[in-house]
């Protein structure tokens, strides 16, 4: 963790994402979908065993070796040699000029999600690169002195970057394009409440050379443990699937779901939801206060009642490496709101 112009600000260590600039695929070409790698479960859990036991260096070039052996695309394993055999690619999309590259860092403990910016001038952005981001003008907006004022150890952490409306494109003129990330507020540590998020986004010109990044916007979001135990809000909270969430226009409800992070699990909506009903404000991932290897911790899912009806919230239990694989659980709650 580093102190910036007043704010901590908690990043990835040098050895788990830190992309050197400047590190161009040496085949010339341009990357692409073509190394997106989805690999089977087995492939994983033969990667687990064989790799993760090994010193940090010996475990990188051995995922490669793996994916080779795993018949990856040879696209696939270039582009995670690109990155040290950190990870790999499983999901791209072009952004104007830019393309937008959704990784797997295979061996950290949270945070597995990656998103690097690719096929730009330097080669590879790192997104959660503090080199990258102009924090004064965070400092200076009146939403995030307000929190500061309450959380005297506010910081900015990585979030989930996957979805497929992440990242958020906006035309810029002369054909250039700006790409909007988010990082998410807590106080002092990357388990700690959510406060909320900070808005990034970064600038590139119709070629793909980066103009800079600039701060943006802040989004508030309830502090989940402060509003519902101090308030005594505890009905609106819900975890069983078998009782209806029945909520009036206005509020604010959770949905708190049993999670295992530490072995690539995680809850994803299988369905969009219903706009005109629901809204999702944020989500939250609480560590489990057990160490025994593979405990569970919680994923808190915070919506808002926007509209009267009757609506299903699906949520589907998947491994984040497997896209579109089918789910190991699915729970549906049914909400009523008045």
């Amino acid at each position: 963790m580093k102190i910036l112009m007043g704010i901590m600000i908690t990043f990835f260590s040098a050895s788990q994402a830190i992309i050197p600039r400047n590190n161009p695929d040496s085949s010339g070409n341009k990357i692409s979908a073509d190394a997106i790698w989805r690999p089977s479960f087995e492939a994983m859990q033969k990667i687990y065993t064989v790799c993760g036991a090994l010193q940090e260096n010996k475990m990188y070039d051995c995922l490669l070796n793996e994916m080779s052996a795993a018949g990856a695309p040879e696209a696939a394993t270039r582009f995670s040699a690109m990155i040290n055999g950190k990870g790999y690619m499983d999901g791209y999309k072009q952004l104007g000029e830019v393309g937008v590259a959704s990784v797997y860092y295979v061996f950290r403990n949270t945070n597995h999600e990656g998103c690097l910016l690719v096929n730009c001038t330097p080669d590879l952005i790192n997104v959660d690169d503090h080199d990258y981001l102009n924090i004064d003008r965070l400092e200076q907006n009146q939403a995030y002195r307000e929190l500061k004022n309450s959380y005297r150890y506010i910081s900015i952490y990585p979030v989930d970057r996957k979805g497929t409306d992440y990242p958020e494109k906006k035309d810029l003129p002369h054909h250039g394009v700006r790409i909007i990330v988010n990082y998410s507020l807590r106080n002092g540590c990357d388990n700690c409440p959510l406060l909320g998020f900070a808005y990034f986004a970064s600038d590139f010109d119709s070629t793909g050379n980066f103009l800079g990044a600039k701060f943006i916007r802040i989004k508030k979001s309830i502090d989940l443990q402060s509003e519902t135990a101090s308030a005594g809000n505890l009905q609106n909270v819900f975890s069983d699937p078998s009782e209806p969430v029945n909520v009036v226009r206005g509020e604010k409800f959770v949905i708190v779901l049993e999670s295992n992070h530490s072995a690539g699990l995680k809850w994803v909506l299988g369905k969009p939801l219903d706009n005109k009903v629901l809204t999702l404000l944020g989500t939250n991932f609480v560590q489990p206060f057990e160490t025994l290897p593979n405990a569970a911790g919680k994923e808190t899912w915070t919506f808002q009642a926007v509209g009267s009806g009757t609506t299903n919230v699906k949520f589907n239990y998947v491994y984040s490496w497997e896209a579109g694989a089918k789910p190991l659980e699915s729970y549906s709650f049914k909400v009523n709101v008045k």
